[in-house]
């Protein structure tokens, strides 16, 4: 697919079933929910209702965001991932809500990606403190920059590894670096970082659009959570189109393999063809294997059989390509020989 379609796809895909993009919200419509209600108790709080009831309330729904904005995160990274499963098995519907499977889901992502990202930062961290305390500030800058090159090949990566893992469901082989590699390099890592870069540009203005939105009492959460979903499964469905295009580019590849080596061939029987052939009977050779349409005896064509079972039998081998003409034949039917 072409770089514009499947920005355009992957942001036309989350309202493609209304019905379901709301089912697939409420996750994050509970949290907004629980926002909403924080906001108006906290509104009736600063109104002078300053009662030990209402103080519990508040406290309560603060414990119970935190513990449910963890569940939902992962509620919506198996939503990613499933998206992504659904994109690659050939489906055009939105998945339906299923939040066991999407937090199972989710808690392999994320122990994928903490892999690759955590693991390296934390190993680059420690060697930076070391360098910092033996005064090589120089090496220790260094390191810290390594830091945004390792974010910046991930990124590049992502969808290779969402891919795998949603196709497979195996950890392991989503942690193979070397398919993971060699799958990015099928789809290609300029293709890679032009999709991803506009796609998230147009992601960060609606970030930005976002930030103003929150302030809106009540309304504003639930209108967040609305946008979080839908850039969690455009993004899943970007991921899933980049995956596929392995596959795309892999058929071409194996069909320029197959029909190269055939290209000097038939050239080169073009060429024998050509050598073939007389200059001076070219205009002569339509009228022995083409029928005129005024011609009354169908039965003198070169290529029609005889009424005579005599001449049927007999053949004459042409001197050029060795082919087996009628005797009757003036020109070879393959090379176009003189007989």
């Amino acid at each position: 697919m072409e770089l514009g379609d499947i920005i355009l796809d992957s942001f036309k895909y989350p309202l493609s079933d209304t019905n379901k993009f709301i089912k697939l919200a409420i996750p994050s419509l509970v949290i907004a929910g629980i926002i909403a209600l924080i906001e108006l108790f906290a509104f009736m709080s600063n109104s002078g209702n300053t009662s030990n009831v209402l103080a519990m309330i508040i406290g309560v729904l603060g414990i119970l965001f935190f513990v449910l904005i963890f569940i939902v995160a992962l509620i919506n990274s198996g939503l990613i991932l499933n998206v992504i499963r659904y994109i690659i098995n050939g489906k055009t519907e939105l998945p339906e809500l299923e939040v066991g499977k999407f937090a199972i889901d989710g808690i392999k992502s994320v122990v994928v990606v903490f892999i690759y990202v955590i693991v390296p930062i934390f190993i680059i961290g420690i060697l930076s403190a070391i360098f910092i305390y033996l005064d090589l500030s120089i090496v220790s800058v260094i390191l810290m920059l390594l830091v945004y090159v390792v974010i910046f090949i991930l990124t590049l990566l992502l969808p290779a590894i969402y891919g795998t893992l949603a196709e497979t469901n195996s950890i392991s082989e989503a942690l193979s670096i070397s398919k993971i590699w060699d799958i990015t390099k099928q789809i290609g890592f300029v293709k890679v970082f032009l999709v991803l870069i506009i796609f998230n540009v147009v992601v960060s203005i609606l970030s930005m659009i976002t930030l103003f939105i929150m302030f809106i009492p009540i309304i504003g959460p639930i209108i967040v959570a609305l946008i979080f979903t839908y850039y969690s499964i455009a993004s899943g469905h970007c991921y899933g189109l980049l995956y596929l295009e392995k596959d795309q580019d892999d058929t071409f590849n194996n069909q320029y393999q197959f029909n190269q080596p055939n290209q000097p061939i038939e050239s080169s029987q073009q060429d024998d063809s050509n050598q073939a052939l007389p200059e001076d009977n070219t205009q002569d050779k339509p009228l022995d294997f083409q029928r005129p349409n005024n011609q009354e005896n169908d039965s003198t064509a070169d290529f029609q059989r005889p009424n005579n079972q005599e001449n049927t039998d007999k053949t004459e081998s042409c001197p050029n390509c060795g082919t087996e003409n009628k005797s009757d034949a003036k020109f070879c039917m393959t090379c176009g020989e003189e007989l």
